[in-house]
């Protein structure tokens, strides 16, 4: 993940959590500006729209908090399936294996990241494929992409009402299992055998770094045509923070423009 993605990440979460209390800020200027603060000051024209927009503002801290509920309760789920995992070994990468009879690669963990494949993935898999797909797993362990997914998922959970916001996040994960896709081939993995693991693997494990389930058709056609780049430059991660962090800097002119119409009704 490169370092402006991070940024956009960052200022996400900070947007969430701030906007909140800037736009709340605001209201406390607001009604002393007028002299009759009461009932009829909460209904006054200048009031409502700030009333509104302190609403709104919590839209994003709601869905982040949301998701990292969600997150939370995932590696809860996730922990109960791996706790009767077995210490493995194939071709000098180390693993744990966990039951089930369904083609399952992952990586899951903060503090230390462990490569958990299933016994139908042992079982169904090719060598060269089941090779290429620990290989894939060892490459997020390598990046250390446990330690941002939960904050993907948080921003993911904030601004995916907008349009934008979610292709740009969602890109960002292709990105991610994109870029342990090459370090597998770097590493010896064959691209058919890549190939092969990502099509027979199930679709997405909650609170980890899944082989398969996130741009599964874009990563696939890369690997069948090298030319096909399964994402876009990262450039608009920038671009994405630049547009979070925007009604940040509004909402404080907005309250010094208060603050400052305050001094002066009192001044005069």
């Amino acid at each position: 993940m490169s370092l402006s993605a991070r940024l956009a990440l960052v200022a996400i979460l900070i947007a969430a959590v701030s906007l909140p209390a800037i736009t709340a800020h605001t209201l406390f200027p607001a009604f002393l500006l007028h002299e009759h603060v009461g009932d009829d000051a909460q209904l006054h024209p200048e009031i409502i729209p700030l009333l509104v927009l302190t609403v709104v503002s919590c839209v994003p801290l709601v869905g982040m908090m949301c998701g990292a509920v969600r997150w939370i309760a995932g590696r809860h789920r996730l922990r109960t399936v791996t706790s009767s995992g077995t210490p493995m070994s194939f071709r000098g990468i180390a693993y744990m294996r966990i039951p089930g009879d369904q083609v399952a690669l992952f990586t899951a963990g903060l503090r230390t990241p462990v490569i958990y494949a299933t016994a139908g993935a042992e079982r169904h898999l090719a060598p060269d494929a089941l090779e290429a797909a620990l290989l894939h797993e060892q490459a997020h362990v390598h990046h250390r992409d446990l330690d941002w997914l939960p904050v993907v998922a948080c921003a993911e959970a904030a601004v995916g009402m907008m349009p934008f916001a979610r292709k740009a996040l969602h890109a960002l994960r292709i990105e991610i299992e994109w870029r342990a896709d090459r370090e597998a081939l770097m590493n010896g993995a064959e691209r058919q055998g890549l190939f092969d693991a990502i099509v027979g693997a199930v679709d997405g494990v909650p609170a980890s770094a899944a082989l398969s389930g996130v741009g599964t058709v874009e990563r696939l056609r890369w690997l069948a045509d090298p030319s096909a780049q399964p994402t876009q430059e990262e450039g608009f991660a920038a671009v994405l923070a630049g547009l979070i962090t925007l009604p940040v800097f509004a909402h404080v002119l907005v309250w010094m423009g208060l603050v400052c119409a305050f001094c002066a009704h009192h001044l005069r």
